[in-house]
């Protein structure tokens, strides 16, 4: 809807810090996966109707980079703010989590096939 309004000029959309937006976590690995793999068809979608940019795929390397970097300078830093009451235990995880993500995401994109009936938009 808001690619439209964009698109379309018909409208504009604004930041409402007083928004309430309610979501659901994820309760296991292979919840979390399937979302992502939606999210990245949906990406697909917007891709082939509105020529947005697709994410590309994590190297190997740059996975081991992010573990190696997660490792030596996130995990000691973050464990001292769970300890100093400053942050959660789960800010433990955002980079394996995030890399997680990232993979599950690229699969839905390369995944998902757009039907020929899903590019016909009818405005009203």
């Amino acid at each position: 809807m808001c690619w439209r309004i964009l698109k379309e000029n018909i409208g504009s959309l604004e930041f409402a810090p007083d928004a309430i937006v309610q979501h659901r976590h994820r309760v296991t690995l292979k919840e979390l996966e399937s979302q992502w793999k939606r999210y990245g068809r949906s990406n697909r979608y917007l891709h082939e109707l509105h020529g947005i940019e697709l994410m590309r795929e994590i190297t190997n390397h740059e996975c081991w980079y992010r573990l190696g970097r997660w490792i030596v300078k996130e995990v000691p830093r973050d464990a001292i703010g769970v300890v100093k009451g400053k942050t959660s235990w789960i800010d433990l995880l955002n980079t394996p989590l995030g890399i997680f993500t990232s993979k599950a995401r690229y699969q839905g994109q390369t995944q998902a096939q757009l039907a020929d009936k899903a590019k016909i938009i009818d405005y009203l």
